[in-house]
Parts: C-alpha cells; sequence; structure tokens
C-alpha cells in the first residue's frame, strides 16, 4: 500500500485504542495496522462537523467499501450460481448489498454503539438507525481495504455473506406483486420516485408503489431497492396475499 492511500497524522497503536474498538477488531477477523482507519470509518459527518475537522468522516471510505463489497459479493455469487442468468445474479446481489441486509450485519457485530455521532444525531438515536449503521459499515469494509487489501476485506465479509445465502434465497417482492397484479386487475404496478434523501454520492431514494387504490412506499440506497421495499409493503396490505403465505 502507498504512502498516499494513508490516513495523515500519527496513527495511534493498538494499545491506544479503547476496549470496545479492540473487542470490534475481532468481530471483523482483522486486526489494524493502520488504527486511524478504523477510527475514521466510525465517525459520522455530524461529529467531524462539531469537531470543527471537514473531510475526517467516513463518508469517502463508505464510497470505497461499496464497491469493495460489490466486486467482492458479485465475485462469489459468480463461483457460487453457475447456471444463474445475469439477471437473477444482479437480483441476489442487489439483496445481499442492500441497506436492510447491512444493517443487520452492523447490529450483529455491535457497530452503532462504537459510531462518533454529533450532539444531534446522537439525540435522535442514530446509532440505531438503519441508514447510518448501513454507511457505517461500509466504510469499515472500506477501511479494512485500506489496511489490509482485498484479502482481508473478504475474510470479513465471508464471515456473514454465506450464512446469510445459506438462509434461503431472497423473496421476489416485485415480481410477487407483479402477477398479482397481472391476475386480479389485468395491469402492472405503478412505481414512482417521490423523494431523495442524502448528499449525491450517498442517496436514499423513496419510491411509491400503486395498484387496485390502494399504495405503500418504501426506501432503498438505489431507485431499484425502494421499489422493492415498495413492493413488500404494498403486498402486506393485500389479506389474500397473507392468507396464502
Amino acid at each position: 500500500m502507498s504512502e498516499s492511500m494513508k490516513v495523515s497524522g500519527n496513527s495511534p497503536t493498538a494499545d491506544a485504542l479503547s476496549p470496545g474498538l479492540v473487542n470490534l477488531q475481532h468481530r471483523l477477523h482483522h486486526s489494524f495496522q493502520n488504527s486511524e482507519y478504523l477510527i475514521q470509518s466510525l465517525t459520522h459527518s455530524s461529529f467531524a462537523y462539531e469537531a470543527k475537522r471537514p473531510g475526517e468522516d467516513n463518508e469517502r471510505m463508505e464510497f470505497l467499501g461499496d464497491s469493495v463489497l460489490g466486486i467482492i459479493v458479485s465475485h462469489y455469487l459468480y463461483e457460487t450460481h453457475p447456471k444463474a442468468t445475469p439477471g437473477k445474479l444482479s437480483q441476489l446481489k442487489s439483496h445481499y448489498v442492500s441497506a436492510s441486509v447491512l444493517a443487520g450485519v452492523a447490529r450483529k457485530i455491535r457497530l452503532g454503539r462504537l459510531l462518533r455521532l454529533g450532539q444531534g444525531e446522537r439525540k435522535t438515536k442514530g446509532q440505531a438507525k438503519a441508514s447510518l449503521l448501513c454507511c457505517a459499515l461500509e466504510a469499515v469494509i472500506g477501511a479494512i481495504y485500506l489496511d489490509g487489501g482485498l484479502e482481508a476485506a473478504q475474510k470479513f465479509i465471508f464471515s456473514w455473506l454465506p450464512e446469510l445465502m445459506a438462509q434461503g434465497e431472497p423473496v421476489d417482492y416485485k415480481s410477487q406483486l407483479q402477477q398479482y397484479a397481472q391476475a386480479r386487475y389485468g395491469c402492472l404496478p405503478q412505481y414512482r420516485i417521490v423523494q431523495r434523501q442524502g448528499p449525491e454520492h450517498a442517496q436514499t431514494f423513496i419510491a411509491q408503489v400503486s395498484l387496485g387504490g390502494k399504495k405503500a412506499q418504501g426506501k432503498g440506497r438505489s431507485k431499484k431497492e425502494a421499489q422493492i421495499s415498495a413492493a413488500r409493503r404494498l403486498l402486506g396490505k393485500i389479506p389474500e396475499m397473507n392468507n396464502s403465505s
């Protein structure tokens, strides 16, 4: 790793880390050589702003971690699903890198309690927000990659991805709703994006789906993820679909 990729400043040693961060490294299956990577990956922009240290938050690491996660998950799905079509692989990848899944992983490794948040975020229980947990997990993956390379990032991701996949393939809520709509109404559900939230590099989309006088909204980090969430919520409002499960 080149010197230009390292975080500036003196890096604290492992002994300088709090017990919580030392224990977190065990759950990440990685011991950081440069502890500043780990600390910055847990630093929300609200904390950096209040500390008057702009740019020393985890947003750039989140951007990097998103790409690292994507290539590792894509390669794993390619190897484990040799007969899957590109469309099927894309559907599976969208699920395993979705905000809800990543937030669940973050909760499992108890990431929320270690986030460095500004006062406003702490007051609104930011450490429990799915959006913050998802972004922090991606930032941590980016930090692991910077510190230990692709193999280290893969080791952490493989500590939870195969277990998730063993639980069975995700439900295709959009296809379920489309099949119901065609059988019941002879038409397709109507989707539209009603709102965008967050900075350009990490936007959250809110989609609305309408069918037969019913409406539902869902949130996601991509338009597709938001539409899937909306479809799942609308299916929950349809009695015959719930009775059949």
